[in-house]
């Protein structure tokens, strides 16, 4: 699981992607101003931040980047039963 159009990151990655440009701009503008140097941990740090920023406002897990891993989750679950 990555950024489906830079095809960088993992699971943090898609579901930021997912996430209104408006908000992730917002949070961008917050890292940036803040000035938080620490790279090694930048897209759980994003998460967070999403997570105190927009608390009511929930991952939109019927985007269409969610689409593949619905299709894989399905399949595993089909398969042990």
């Amino acid at each position: 699981m990555c950024d489906p159009e830079t095809k960088v990151g993992y699971l943090e990655s898609l579901i930021l992607s997912t996430i209104e440009q408006e908000q992730r701009n917002c949070i961008q503008c917050f890292l940036s101003c803040s000035q938080f140097e620490s790279k090694e941990n930048h897209k759980a740090i994003l998460n967070q931040i999403y997570k105190l920023a927009y608390p009511n406002a929930p991952y939109d897990f019927s985007h269409s980047y969610f689409n593949d891993l619905k299709t894989q989750l399905t399949q595993l679950f089909a398969e042990s039963e």
